[in-house]
């Protein structure tokens, strides 16, 4: 298992669907970007400490998807599983369906 410190999160990313709501095939060039993408959060650290000592907590919680920005996240293996460690810098949006 792997656990976030300070301000990291741990994200699981989410697959783009390759066939839409109507049927049609989305090509893997269609579906895919090199700037971001989505994810589920699967654990936040306890958030940073200020130089006054007092603790941010993140304003994202684990089961939340969201949307990161793949150029600053850190790629890892973890249990055999493809997850990313970010900050909260690093996301984009949250996601809610």
């Amino acid at each position: 298992m792997i656990y976030p410190i300070r301000d990291k999160i741990i994200v699981q990313p989410v697959e783009a669907k390759t066939v839409s709501a109507g049927g049609i095939h989305i090509p893997d060039s269609a579906a895919k970007t090199d700037n971001y993408s989505k994810g589920v959060i699967l654990s936040v650290g306890p958030g940073r400490t200020l130089d006054s000592g007092a603790l941010v907590t993140p304003s994202v919680a684990a089961g939340q998807q969201i949307l990161f920005n793949l150029m600053t996240a850190i790629p890892v293996k973890a249990n055999g599983q493809q997850l990313f460690v970010l900050t909260e810098n690093d996301i984009l949006a949250v996601l809610e369906d």
